[in-house]
């Protein structure tokens, strides 16, 4: 009888020393999953901080290009128009609303012209 208790006991201690493992193993592989999940949302937070400091250099390099142009525009303006319009300077085309609106956008859409490159509309014949 007191090997039979003992026997049992060994048994229970075997089963108890198993279900710890596995509790064990369990816990290893969740901390697996979370580290490779945590490593993939540090990826994705580099790449998004990556992509939008591109995109902050693009448009940067954008607006100083659409200025110069700007500025080119409102220099041959001027020349163009220095003997029909005595003390015209590039401040008082600016200051003025329609014209300064008018010259951002011919600046737009140079730019896009200049670096955009062509954009092509193909006419599928029968459509």
């Amino acid at each position: 009888a007191v090997s039979l208790k003992q026997e049992k006991e060994k048994m229970a201690r075997m089963l108890e020393e198993a279900r710890k493992q596995a509790a064990a193993a369990r816990e290893r592989k969740k901390s697996k999953k979370n580290k490779k999940f945590d490593r993939w949302l540090k990826q994705n937070e580099d790449e998004r901080e990556r992509r939008a400091k591109t995109w902050a250099e693009r448009i940067a390099k954008e607006n100083d290009y659409i200025d110069l142009i700007g500025k080119l525009m409102v220099a041959e303006f001027l020349r163009q128009s220095m003997n029909k319009a005595m003390g015209l300077t590039a401040e008082r085309v600016l200051t003025d609303t329609h014209a300064s609106e008018v010259i951002a956008k011919e600046c737009r859409e140079a730019y896009g012209i200049i670096f955009g490159g062509l954009k092509c509309r193909v006419v599928v014949a029968g459509s």
